[in-house]
């Protein structure tokens, strides 16, 4: 069978779904993966997954209408290219419009995951609710095109069936994130060293400055105690810029380290991993924090609360609310053992729910994916410009 994977950023084929591509491979199956970051770049990373990547033609944010249908023609003509069998997608463009290239095209299996909602849809300011109407609609014709739906927790399920995005007749399947690999994200001593770790994407939504603003509150009653910012600048309109680090980092409150090709080192140096996001799928730096053996303080918000049971493994705080989230970093400080405990309990509880195998199993046996007994030829007649002449240019 041949599977045509799309998503709006590369790095992701690796990071999120690498693991179940991988798995796909070995079942026999022919994996092409999609997405609009540079084949030059991104073609020898991927490949060693087990498939082969070519570049489509999509703007990962905004909603202009000439490049979101190009954005549709160019998936199109990519479907058109290799006739799959089989579309996968996440992210939100590649759900709405590739899912109806993809039926256009005539593909009958077409899977798409919900890895969350995003602040267009979550958020409360006035171009988001301006904006949510089309977004929905979009949503709503993608998601009536395929044949199952997978989501990540029960709050972006529930939202999408009320706002009528979704058909309640649709076939969903719950997992429970996109997993994490023990292996690679193996359990390591902690340091006892105070020291706290925020690691994601510098956006409001995340909860970055809730994070700098507790920061600076238990700085005040323990001097001593560390917080670590991981994670890069980014484009969006709600990211922080360096200049809103800068004065938390000048103070000698948060140490940056940037963006890490590699997270375990960062991880490896805290005792506690702090993610006060707004929203999320599930997020899987909360889970690779958890496997590593972390105490986890999060928000009671869609999809993080799926990471934390209350007390056990870490604690959820209100969102957007700084003062909440300092008192419950100053209670970590105040209580060593219980912060072991739930460091232990953090690596249970990713054995029993999260690991990738157990993730990655429940997802292909819903697509029906059993072990191909012939591998199809894999195309090798299409090069990578005359491709991107068809589909991206």
């Amino acid at each position: 069978m041949r599977i045509v994977v799309i998503c709006s950023a590369a790095e992701t084929i690796i990071w999120h779904r690498g693991e179940l591509i991988r798995d796909m491979s070995k079942l026999g199956h022919e994996v092409i993966a999609l997405a609009p970051d540079d084949a030059r770049k991104w073609r020898e990373p991927v490949e060693k997954f087990g498939c082969t990547y070519y570049q489509i033609y999509m703007e990962k944010t905004g909603m202009n209408v000439l490049a979101d249908l190009k954005c549709r023609s160019s998936i199109k003509h990519a479907l058109d290219i290799f006739r799959p069998d089989c579309v996968f997608l996440y992210h939100s463009k590649p759900i709405c419009y590739g899912a109806v290239a993809a039926q256009q095209a005539g593909v009958s299996d077409i899977f798409a995951i919900v890895t969350g909602l995003g602040s267009v849809l979550r958020g409360d300011s006035a171009r988001c609710k301006a904006v949510r109407p089309v977004l929905g609609r979009l949503y709503q014709k993608g998601l009536s095109c395929c044949k199952k739906v997978f989501f990540q927790n029960h709050d972006d399920y529930d939202f999408m069936l009320k706002n009528n995005m979704l058909s309640e007749h649709s076939d969903v399947t719950f997992i429970n994130g996109s997993g994490v690999n023990m292996s690679h994200f193996k359990a390591t001593p902690l340091q006892n060293k105070l020291r706290f770790l925020f690691l994601g994407r510098l956006l409001r939504d995340k909860g970055i400055f809730e994070y700098l603003e507790a920061a600076e509150i238990v700085k005040e009653k323990y001097p001593h105690a560390e917080f670590m910012v991981a994670g890069g600048l980014d484009s969006n309109p709600t990211a922080a810029k360096f200049d809103d680090l800068a004065a938390y980092i000048d103070k000698g409150t948060v140490d940056y380290l940037g963006r890490l090709d590699d997270v375990r080192p960062a991880i490896s140096e805290c005792d506690v991993f702090v993610l006060p996001s707004y929203h999320e799928g599930t997020p899987k730096a909360v889970l690779e924090a958890m496997s590593m053996g972390r105490a986890i303080l999060t928000t009671d918000a869609p999809g993080c609360r799926e990471t934390v049971l209350n007390g056990y493994n870490g604690w959820l705080v209100p969102t957007r609310n700084s003062r909440a989230l300092a008192e419950r970093m100053m209670w970590m400080i105040e209580n060593e053992s219980e912060r072991i405990r739930m460091g232990t309990n953090s690596v249970t509880l990713c054995e029993e729910k999260f690991e990738v195998e157990k993730v990655n199993a429940t997802i292909l046996k819903a697509m029906g994916l059993e072990e191909e007994k012939r591998v199809p030829a894999k195309i090798t007649s299409i090069t990578t410009e005359l491709f991107e002449a068809a589909a991206v240019g």
